[in-house]
């Protein structure tokens, strides 16, 4: 079985469609699925999707709960094998795209996380759907903290996939204590994967199933992003002096590009 989670907070017009396309791409399938979809204390009434798709869970928060402290939450609701966390500004654009995610990672154990490639509004590929884990990506990663993104067309062990689309197992999700909380919203995904490769456990890119995503639909993006970019840094690269010093530089200059 497999949970399907969705956070909304502020995108019911994009989580109209993604559950009309959901439900298209799970028609027919020979695997059990619940969906669960939180919203997120955004204020937004989602009584009319419950009506028109009454297979979904719907819950809601008193507090916003963040991304990862949401699906934290959605998680701790069911047993299935599987956790499938959704943007709801995704798109499917491709026939049985869960069920083929589904098939490559129930047939490679050494997969932990799988995740497809990502595309823009204008078909184009998204930037930072995934990171390359090669040696350069790991100089860059160890020296400045920085990801390494290529454009690729073939399935790769690469270091994270973007939550906007995430198939985890469940037992791997519970071993890791889920999302950090000190994330609120981007790099969870990042920073989960950093310590599912820490055990040993592959991340999968697999760009031969792709997905539209819209991105930034909920606002805020800048300055979440820089809190992460900190959070991360602070957490995972070396503490001495000369490191810190780097750390803030890079940190000054990236969030330049966020603007």
């Amino acid at each position: 079985m497999i949970s399907i989670q969705i956070i909304n907070y502020k995108s019911k017009k994009y989580l109209s469609e993604c559950l009309r396309g959901l439900f298209i791409d799970l028609s027919g399938v020979d695997f059990k699925y619940e969906i669960n979809i939180l919203e997120n204390s955004s204020g937004e009434n989602l009584d009319d999707l419950k009506k028109k798709y009454p297979k979904i869970n719907l819950f809601e928060a008193k507090i916003n709960l963040g991304f990862g402290q949401g699906h934290n939450w959605l998680a701790s609701l069911s047993k299935s094998e599987y956790l499938l966390l959704l943007n709801p500004d995704i798109e499917f654009v491709e026939s049985a795209t869960i069920k083929r995610l589904l098939n490559i990672i129930m047939n490679n154990k050494r997969i932990g996380v799988i995740g497809p490639k990502l595309i823009t509004n204008q078909g184009k590929p998204q930037a930072y759907d995934h990171a390359e884990l090669n040696l350069f990506g790991e100089i860059l990663f160890y020296l400045t903290g920085l990801e390494y993104w290529t454009n690729k067309n073939n399935p790769s062990n690469v270091r994270w996939v973007s939550g906007a689309v995430f198939l985890i197992r469940r037992e791997l999700f519970k071993k890791l204590n889920g999302f950090d909380k000190d994330y609120f919203l981007y790099g969870e995904e990042v920073d989960l994967c950093l310590r599912t490769r820490k055990l040993g456990i592959n991340i999968q890119y697999e760009p031969s199933i792709i997905v539209k995503h819209y991105g930034s639909v909920s606002g805020g993006r800048k300055q979440f992003l820089s809190n992460s970019i900190q959070t991360y840094l602070h957490k995972h690269l070396p503490t001495n002096l000369f490191a810190k010093w780097l750390n803030l530089l890079l940190f000054k200059v990236g969030t330049k590009f966020l603007k």
